[in-house]
């Protein structure tokens, strides 16, 4: 559901298609998880390192995107998904840097492992969290702006929006 929210942003929003999303949560997975398991640092700082580390691979994702459109794009991003696919499963790649196994968070003191109704409620209050957020920012200037650029790129030129800061945002905030 959270990656639907971000799909909302970036296609439908910003009219960028992108079929490569799933791989830019694949790479926010490792870093997190390299985060947790390999730096022992707590869930939320690995929280904020994936998703840093999702975004940057999406503004470098999108920087094609300033002059590819359309169906271009959308085989760009498929493309990606299709490398990023390969290299995860490939064991002799990135089986030397990831723990063996990796739990679930303790969050409050709960533990998540155990506890799998207070797993459940982490999940629907991380869906609710991300709803929350892109329906507070459907109504702030970012949002018209990419949606301005998505209807009519050249009237948006004209009043000022610059289009290539406004496509790698899309994609960040993605």
């Amino acid at each position: 559901a959270i990656v639907g929210v971000s799909i909302v942003v970036l296609t439908g929003w910003a009219g960028q298609v992108s079929l490569g999303q799933f791989a830019l949560v694949a790479v926010g997975a490792l870093a997190g998880g390299w985060a947790v398991g390999g730096a022992h640092l707590p869930f939320g700082v690995a929280l904020v390192v994936g998703t840093v580390a999702s975004a940057v691979l999406a503004v470098v994702v999108g920087l094609p995107a300033l002059r590819l459109q359309g169906l271009y794009l959308a085989v760009t991003t498929l493309a990606l998904a299709t490398m990023t696919s390969s290299v995860f499963a490939s064991s002799r790649l990135l089986a030397p840097h990831l723990p063996s196994q990796l739990g679930r968070p303790q969050l409050l003191g709960i533990d998540m492992n155990t506890n799998l109704r207070a797993y459940y409620y982490l999940c629907v209050v991380a869906t609710a969290v991300a709803v929350y957020t892109a329906a507070r920012l459907r109504r702030t200037r970012t949002a018209r702006l990419l949606i301005a650029m998505r209807d009519n790129e050249r009237m948006a030129q004209a009043y000022g929006v610059n289009l290539v800061r406004t496509r790698l945002l899309a994609f960040a905030l993605s």
